[in-house]
């Protein structure tokens, strides 16, 4: 057996985002020997009331800062479109920027998805939070849904996964239902990856956490499951009574029931919610985020690697990777920020050899690219 290049991977992670600046700091991916990432083009959250078209000027940001960051890199940053060009930049001292895309609410036609194809699109997640015109939300929230997928997936996304496939785009069921993910397994015709999710053996029945089923059914079609370093997605929120008291009390001010199930740990699916406005769903969300960091990190390094080795359980040590998402919530006790990504590599490498190490680090999601971009050259 050949033996595999270490090649480490955040296999999602935003960009920072303060004071209308849009940011990648590539000096803390060099402190903790981080090779490349998967950074995506990303609209955030908007309103069912939004017009068409909402969210296409804050894709176009975070592309641009990409692009910028690049530019500007010296030479130290490029944007890889193939697997192949993430390994060479890494033989030469290169950081690899792998372009993703998430939250296909501005587009409206197949038009659209091609452009961002063109423009090197290598990972596509057509979710965010709200179900959209192209698929079902994990986080269906009544404030940010507008119909058209009530199946899963439209007829519309469906033709764009054919798109993708033919390009050799990974098509990333992340942000997606169940029922979404389904249909994406049942549809497209390379691997599939959740990019950065939890697990459902460890937080339970909520929202963007993956069922051992799930799991299989990804793996089964050569796909890849990355585990998030994401709080909430590794140590079960209603574990902590202030937590819950926090909660309990913020839905009772909102004019909500104080507590349904877990799932009120994770999401907004009251439905007086979808007639809010701006202000006040804001408010909620600001209070929401404050209760739920309470004693936060729960979680740490160790805790990942858990969650990893219970993936590699399930499915097997080839369809298994990590996530950071920082920037938008992820950060856990000894990997709060792309410096302290070692902590993360080296506590795989403590519980397995150097070939399961290289692949849980990166080899598995260049090995997952380069079969579908095969595929697609293929056909």
């Amino acid at each position: 057996m050949t033996q595999l290049e270490r090649i480490v991977i955040d296999g999602h992670t935003d960009l920072a985002q303060h004071d209308g600046n849009i940011t990648f700091d590539l000096s803390k991916a060099a402190k903790g020997g981080l090779n490349a990432a998967v950074v995506p083009a990303h609209a955030g959250l908007i309103p069912n009331t939004a017009a068409a078209g909402t969210g296409s000027d804050e894709l176009e940001a975070t592309y641009q800062a990409i692009v910028r960051t690049v530019a500007d890199s010296n030479g130290k940053a490029a944007l890889a479109r193939s697997a192949d060009e993430v390994r060479s930049n890494a033989a030469n001292g290169v950081f690899s920027f792998i372009l993703g895309f998430q939250n296909a609410r501005p587009l409206t036609t197949l038009e659209d998805v091609r452009r961002w194809i063109d423009r090197g699109v290598s990972v596509f997640d057509f979710g965010f939070i709200g179900s959209n015109q192209w698929a079902q939300s994990a986080r269906p929230y009544p404030y940010a849904s507008v119909p058209g997928a009530e199946q899963g997936l439209s007829e519309l996304a469906l033709e764009a996964i054919a798109l993708l496939n033919e390009h050799g785009v990974i098509v990333d069921t992340a942000q997606l239902s169940p029922a979404a993910r389904k249909l994406a397994l049942e549809h497209s015709q390379a691997p599939i990856i959740a990019s950065h999710n939890g697990l459902k053996s460890i937080v339970g029945p909520v929202d963007r956490a993956l069922s051992d089923d799930e799991i299989r059914q990804i793996a089964d079609q050569d796909g890849l499951v990355q585990v998030v370093a994401f709080d909430g997605y590794l140590t079960f929120r209603g574990s902590d009574p202030d937590i819950a008291k926090a909660i309990g009390d913020l839905r009772e001010r909102f004019g909500l029931p104080r507590y349904a199930g877990p799932a009120d740990y994770y999401e907004t699916l009251d439905k007086e919610t979808a007639d809010w406005d701006a202000q006040k769903f804001g408010d909620y969300l600001k209070e929401y985020h404050t209760a739920v960091r309470h004693g936060w990190p729960h979680s740490t390094v160790s805790t990942l690697a858990d969650a990893i080795d219970h993936v590699i359980d399930v499915a097997g040590a080839d369809h298994v990777g990590f996530a950071s998402d920082f920037n938008h919530g992820g950060g856990i006790a000894g990997w709060l920020n792309h410096a302290d990504t070692a902590n993360v590599v080296n506590e795989i490498a403590r519980r397995h050899d150097e070939q399961t190490t290289a692949k849980i680090v990166g080899g598995n999601l260049l090995a997952v690219w380069q079969h579908v971009q095969e595929l697609a050259t293929a056909r």
